[in-house]
């Protein structure tokens, strides 16, 4: 599963949305990636999401792929619409 999600959070990708999207994503087995502007990092890590430092207006995009990746995409689809 793979969908793409253009930050509205004035404050971009920060501290506390990350953590928010990390915590979900230890919810699932599957394996699930966050890229921006290049940068593509584990989404089950807090430091590796903030590193890659994504301002209002960037494009992220999340990619799930194992045993329950319908399910870990449906749920962040929601998810990112609330915390970014």
């Amino acid at each position: 599963v793979r969908f793409t999600y253009t930050i509205s959070d004035i404050q971009g990708l920060h501290a506390r949305n990350a953590l928010q999207l990390a915590r979900a994503a230890e919810d699932y087995k599957c394996r699930i990636r966050v890229s921006c502007r290049e940068k593509d990092v584990d989404g089950k890590q807090v430091l590796s999401l903030m590193e890659l430092g994504g301002r209002c207006g960037d494009i992220l995009t999340f990619t799930m792929e194992g045993a329950d990746e319908a399910e870990a995409g449906a749920y962040f689809k929601a998810l990112v619409k609330e915390v970014l």
